[in-house]
């Protein structure tokens, strides 16, 4: 079990898409290397949140593979994100502006 750093209301028919949309700063080549999951099942491209069986409360894990290394995405009270390295520990990148 881990803390949540973030969170977002989201309608049930939105797809990994629509999630990944409405963070900032999350696109190109870090939108497609964006894997969000429940436990150790991914959510695909085109599902949608209900069809994947998620329900009000639930919580999601945004991962980012790039080539053979793992990198997390944090955000804090303070509006900003960072990315992080998981093998190393460095942070990557700062995005600011995020509500929640």
């Amino acid at each position: 079990a881990g803390r949540e750093v973030a969170s977002l209301e989201a309608d049930g028919d939105w797809s990994k898409r629509d999630v990944c949309a409405r963070i900032p700063g999350l696109t190109g080549s870090l939108l497609r290397a964006a894997r969000l999951l429940s436990g150790d099942e991914e959510l695909l491209e085109e599902s949608s949140l209900d069809a994947f069986g998620l329900s009000d409360g639930a919580c999601l894990q945004l991962l980012f593979e790039v080539g053979r290394g793992i990198l997390v995405l944090t955000a804090s009270l303070d509006g900003t994100a960072r990315l992080w390295c998981a093998a190393s520990g460095e942070c990557l990148r700062t995005l600011r502006g995020h509500r929640h």
